[in-house]
């Protein structure tokens, strides 16, 4: 059991002191349902990620990132502190563009907390826990990476081994390996 200790984000090699929120993405998969003739009921399958989005919220003014349409990299590290006395570090690493600004409303009284909220839409997304990549996904590349499996090319892969004969004496336990 461990608890988030700190956090921080930067932009290119350069740390953004003025970020009070980060949001990671959401992922979840789209399903499709598969009923063949002799199926009694549909059967799920894996039809692609919805669309993911990261969301920063930073007070004062970061000027690099208030731009519509601006494609970024952003890292943000994260320290989590166990019970028992160790420490994980997680990064992730996001390539997107600015898809949308949403500025707090200026109150009277604590001006100096109003921020602005600032939404990337994802083209490129890597989490590592200590230094190990466990997420990798490039939508526009096809690429759906955890743990070191490229599950996209594992669901192929799938469909190759379950269209081969039963005599070929090839199993999907023969083209698994653990990734980096």
């Amino acid at each position: 059991m461990s608890y988030l200790k700190n956090w921080s984000v930067w932009l290119r090699g350069r740390q953004l002191p003025c970020t009070v929120e980060y949001r990671p993405p959401t992922m979840a998969l789209r399903q499709a349902n598969f009923l063949a003739s002799d199926m009694d009921a549909p059967q799920g399958i894996d039809d692609g990620l919805e669309a993911m989005t990261v969301s920063l919220k930073m007070t004062g003014t970061a000027s690099e990132l208030l731009f519509l349409g601006l494609n970024t990299r952003l890292t943000v590290r994260e320290g989590y502190t166990e019970y028992g006395g160790g420490y994980t570090g997680v990064e992730d690493v996001i390539e997107g563009r600015v898809i949308r600004l949403e500025p707090d409303a200026r109150p009277a009284m604590t001006r100096a907390e109003t921020a602005t909220t600032v939404t990337l839409s994802i083209a490129f997304y890597k989490r590592s826990v200590d230094g190990r990549e466990r997420i990798l996904l490039i939508p526009g590349q096809g690429i759906r990476r955890v743990n070191g499996i490229d599950m996209l090319s594992l669901t192929s892969l799938m469909v190759l081994v379950s269209s081969t004969q039963a005599d070929s004496g090839f199993e999907l336990i023969d083209f698994l390996s653990e990734g980096n």
